[in-house]
């Protein structure tokens, strides 16, 4: 059967097709990046979803994430900016994770495809900050992409746990798959983060 025909309202299954069975892996680890590094640095999260919309790649993956906190001071809203623009980074960052290390690259070129939505998030909250700090916005996008690469990277085990254990879970096309705070916890409670 030729799969790159088949009409996309059909469930498929992820095994019977050796490009999504390889790819979905990358999704899982951008969700599951996002969702860690945010837990690292206090947000509260809410689980991971993945919806493979057809046999191309074509996918709705989501992290959770509970964005409201009160900010009082110009300095408590610098720090939020900062910590949501480096979750925003880490999904692309955790997706090209190899053997533990970042291709930095790779990852550049993944925030410029994969990552478009995640990007743009991050470029305009960077122009909020630096209207903030009067920093220069390109200094400013490379500090906080370094520190994304070094979150994501001492982070490298629990996240790939966590993406396995979830891409396990993704078995057809046409479905919506949620991966419960509750199985993230149980992950992550195994490790220091």
């Amino acid at each position: 059967m030729n799969y790159s025909n088949t009409p996309c309202e059909q469930k498929l299954k992820v095994s019977d097709i050796p490009s999504l069975k390889k790819i979905v892996p990358n999704f899982t680890h951008h969700e599951a990046g996002h969702c860690i590094i945010a837990k690292k640095l206090g947000f509260k999260t809410e689980g991971l979803t993945l919806l493979l919309e057809d046999t191309y790649g074509a996918h709705i993956g989501k992290a959770m994430i509970k964005l409201f906190e009160p900010c009082s001071t110009i300095d408590e809203l610098i720090d939020y900016l900062n910590r949501r623009i480096i979750v925003l980074f880490s999904g692309v960052i955790a997706e090209n994770i190899i053997d533990g290390k970042i291709d930095n690259a790779q990852a550049i070129e993944s925030l410029q495809k994969n990552g478009v939505n995640d990007y743009a998030k991050a470029s305009e909250l960077i122009h909020i900050l630096n209207n903030l700090t009067l920093v220069n916005p390109k200094n400013t996008q490379d500090n906080l992409w370094r520190e994304s690469i070094d979150l994501v990277e001492q982070n490298y085990n629990v996240i790939t746990d966590v993406a396995k254990s979830f891409a396990d879970e993704i078995l057809e096309t046409q479905t919506e798959y949620t991966f419960d705070e509750d199985t993230i916890q149980s992950i992550v409670n195994h490790y220091e983060i």
